[in-house]
């Protein structure tokens, strides 16, 4: 009766800590000032609840993938010093919550059902948000028009509802469940409705090759998934393009976008993104080792704004020692990934797509201070690190 009670109490905990970072990955950074206090107290209260929790049952634990995000947290805020404009205050903020969060969590994870039930807390974070979206603009505003940037920038909606359509995917073969279908529909639905050409590459991307992984070296049934993702591909490419309602919110954009790519400059602005990034790289070129300091770019371009690119954003704000820090996180996923030979394909075909979605959004989006993004980077790293088959028997990494 006690260990039943105990079993009860710690699933409680498990859906108290995933309801409050669904909340917070929906309204985190989609900013208005009422939007983050409200997120300032839920993230305390992860916090107090997690602290709460190490002190009766745990030690937190610093290895090096979480020292690799407080590293780059303190040089974000060393930038102040030799920073050519004011560095936000907010923004600091922001990266500090979202690495101290991340970090309890990844300590406070210990089981792969702990660790599927913060990925149903995506899902539902990303649906919740979508209903946010309809209910704000009213459904024929959005199917008419492309979703402006009043609440919400509609590329970064766009790549947050694609991870949900993949993290969605990966579930439906995971559990075997059919509940993730309405999901993986109603959320593809809300990639193309942002009208991301961003969102919609990143979903097709993940999804295929998700497809194309997750049953190993299976010959028999790469073959059928490469033919239901052809059969898939071939349905969106005829909704994008002869269905007036998706044809208007993406499928001209989609045009525009490769008539860019090919330099007609039809698509202004595909175009404008690209000199944004040829800017930002000519700029870190005269200051590479510290760059201008956090959020300079903005104040720096003639462009006013973020460069779309968060790779080029981190080399021109932080400069190379930025890039190390932020970016050594994912050579310890990938040197964890290539070392050990994990037997549960959905896990490994699910984080190798995931991988490749993220090389494509680092050209197209700045995400080093989005709570989903970086969240995901934390939970698969926990289960590469230690709920693999194949983890290492002894963790010498560990700062206690």
């Amino acid at each position: 009766m006690q260990t039943n009670k105990k079993i009860i109490q710690s699933r409680t905990i498990d859906y108290i800590m995933a309801l409050l970072c669904m909340v917070s990955t929906v309204f985190l950074v989609y900013v208005n000032n009422t939007l983050y206090k409200i997120n300032v107290v839920i993230f305390c209260l992860l916090i107090l609840l997690s602290l709460f929790f190490f002190y009766n049952k745990s030690v937190l634990k610093i290895d090096k993938f979480n020292l690799s995000w407080l590293c780059f947290f303190g040089w974000s805020c060393l930038s102040i010093l030799w920073a050519r404009y004011e560095v936000r205050v907010d923004l600091l903020i922001t990266i500090l919550f979202i690495g101290v969060i991340n970090i309890c969590i990844s300590n406070y994870i210990k089981k792969e059902k702990q660790l599927l039930i913060f990925m149903d807390a995506i899902i539902i974070a990303a649906a919740v948000l979508e209903l946010y979206l309809i209910s704000y603009y009213g459904w024929n505003n959005l199917i008419t028009t492309r979703m402006d940037n009043t609440i919400l920038n509609s590329n970064r909606a766009g790549i947050t509802f694609s991870y949900a359509v993949g993290i969605s995917v990966f579930m439906f073969f995971k559990k075997k469940n059919f509940f993730y279908i309405p999901a993986i529909l109603f959320l593809g639905v809300g990639v193309f409705i942002t009208g991301s050409k961003s969102g919609i590459i990143n979903m097709i991307i993940i999804v295929s090759v998700f497809m194309c992984f997750k049953d190993g070296k299976n010959s028999i049934k790469n073959v059928r998934n490469l033919t239901i993702l052809a059969l898939l591909l071939l349905i969106i490419y005829y909704l994008v393009f002869n269905v007036e309602f998706f044809y208007n919110i993406i499928g001209r954009r989609l045009i525009l976008f490769a008539d860019a790519l090919l330099k007609s400059r039809s698509d202004t602005s595909t175009s404008t993104r690209l000199d944004m990034i040829i800017f930002g790289f000519q700029r870190f070129t005269k200051n590479p080792i510290i760059g201008y300091g956090l959020d300079n770019y903005k104040s720096m371009s003639v462009y006013q704004t973020y460069s779309h690119s968060n790779l080029i954003e981190l080399l021109f704000n932080l400069g190379i020692v930025g890039v190390f820090f932020f970016y050594r996180m994912y050579y310890l996923m990938v040197r964890l990934l290539l070392k050990f030979k994990y037997t549960d394909n959905t896990w490994k075909g699910f984080i190798i797509a995931w991988l490749i979605g993220e090389i494509f959004i680092n050209f197209v989006g700045v995400y080093y201070n989005e709570f989903a993004d970086i969240g995901l980077c934390f939970l698969f790293y926990v289960y590469l690190e230690r709920l693999g088959e194949n983890k290492p028997k002894i963790n010498k990494n560990y700062i206690t």
